[in-house]
C-alpha cells in the first residue's frame, strides 16, 4: 500500500518525468561530448538509449543501430556499479527511489564510459 500512497503524492508523475528526461538528456549529452553517435528518448518514467543518429522507429531501425556500442556501454557502466537492461532492445525505467543526485552520478559515470569508448574509432560519430 505504500506504493499507492507514494504515487498519489502531488507532483509525483511530473517529478518522475523530469528525472527521466534529465537522465536521458544527460547521457545523450555525455555521448555527444565524446563524439559517440548516440541518442536517447523518454516518456514518463521510461527511457531508451540508442547508439544511432536518431531514435529507432521500428525493429529494422533498431537492428541497424550500433549494438556493439551498446554492449561496450552496458559493460562499462556495470563495471562501475550502474546496471541497465542488458540488451540494446530494452527500455529502462526510473523509479521513485532514484534521486536527482543518483541521476547526476549516473550521468557522470556515463561520461567516464564514453571517454573510454571514444578510443575505439568504430563507436565515434562519422
Amino acid at each position: 500500500m505504500k506504493t499507492v500512497e507514494i504515487i498519489q503524492r502531488e507532483g509525483f508523475y511530473e517529478n518522475l518525468t523530469a528525472l527521466t528526461q534529465r537522465l536521458a538528456k544527460g547521457i545523450a549529452a555525455a555521448a555527444k561530448a565524446h563524439g559517440i553517435e548516440f541518442t536517447a528518448d523518454s516518456v514518463g518514467g521510461m527511457f531508451g538509449l540508442y547508439f544511432a543518429d536518431h531514435v529507432p522507429q521500428n525493429y529494422a531501425d533498431m537492428a541497424r543501430s550500433n549494438t556493439d556500442g551498446f554492449k561496450h556501454f552496458f559493460h562499462g557502466m556495470l563495471e562501475r556499479g550502474v546496471a541497465f537492461g542488458p540488451s540494446a532492445y530494452e527500455a529502462g525505467f526510473v523509479s521513485a527511489a532514484h534521486t536527482p543526485e543518483l541521476i547526476d552520478e549516473t550521468i557522470a559515470t556515463a561520461h567516464q564510459v564514453f571517454a573510454e569508448m571514444a578510443k575505439y574509432s568504430g563507436l565515434k560519430s562519422q
